[in-house]
């Protein structure tokens, strides 16, 4: 399956090899009138945030159906049931992100905070959400790139940083790329701040690169918060990654093809409407 999640309209699905879409079959009851824009499988469920009307909620579908966010045995709540979870309402405004790291799912607030689920008992009864850093979140639910060992966010300041080095350092200063190589002012200069919400990031696994995306200073007017500049980091290039940047055709949106050999490459959008390997 296939989950589309746009924000403006409930969460829909296309199935198996069918070419049609249509709306998952047990939404969340408060979906009416504002609907999740983001979401991750974990531990065979599909956990979403993003409706307005609850930005600190955290959805998990029914167990081993990922279109039930309904289901709520009573008296007593099965441990395959739904579950919501409100994270952390007065830190930030509402959740910005969420990923898997290491069979954990850690979730981002705005502007800054990262939380983590405690999802190693048997029984969700038991399950909790805990902050483990406040010094930094993501721009954007789609700005997370997941490398080797590590998981690097372009986070709200317009920056990239370490995941593996916040944890092992517990320094945001460490942690952060751009500070290590020098190029840190840069790009805060250059970063528009305002479009960090459409920043967009993939690990090309093939030449180790990671490509992350974000609106310039410089940029289109007209785009409002859409990307237009490629950063590259090549991590072939020794101990230190080498930085490039492109803005060609001014670039939208990025993703990863399968070439004819099975190796996933790079491919972006362009403002003139082509698709670019």
């Amino acid at each position: 399956k296939v989950f589309i999640f746009s924000g403006l309209s409930q969460i829909c699905v296309i199935e198996g090899d069918s070419d049609k879409y249509r709306l998952i079959k047990k939404p969340a009851p408060d979906w009416s009138t504002s609907y999740p824009t983001f979401g991750v499988i974990h531990r065979d469920r599909l956990w979403v945030f993003g409706n307005a009307n609850a930005p600190d909620l955290l959805y998990a579908s029914v167990l081993g159906d990922q279109e039930d966010f309904q289901t709520v045995s009573s008296p007593t709540p099965a441990a395959t049931d739904t579950q919501i979870f409100d994270v952390a309402t007065g830190e930030g405004n509402g959740i910005s992100g969420i990923f898997v790291f290491k069979n954990r799912l850690y979730i981002t607030k705005k502007n800054t905070g990262l939380y983590q689920l405690n999802d190693q008992d048997l029984d969700p009864a038991n399950w909790s959400i805990t902050r483990v850093n406040s010094d930094f979140g993501i721009a954007s639910p789609h700005a997370v790139a997941q490398i080797f060992d590590d998981v690097l966010l372009f986070n709200q300041e317009g920056s990239i940083t370490s995941l593996a080095a916040a944890f092992q350092f517990g320094d945001i200063e460490t942690a952060d790329l751009f500070n290590k190589l020098g190029i840190e002012r840069y790009f805060r200069q250059d970063v528009l701040g305002s479009a960090l919400s459409a920043a967009q990031a993939i690990y090309y696994q093939n030449q180790k690169q990671i490509y992350f995306m974000y609106q310039s200073k410089g940029g289109i007017k007209n785009l409002g918060a859409l990307p237009n500049r490629i950063l590259v980091m090549d991590m072939l290039s020794g101990s230190s990654p080498r930085v490039t940047l492109t803005d060609k055709d001014t670039p939208l949106c990025i993703g990863l093809i399968t070439d004819g050999d099975g190796i996933q490459k790079p491919a972006y959008g362009s403002y003139e409407g082509y698709i670019w390997e």
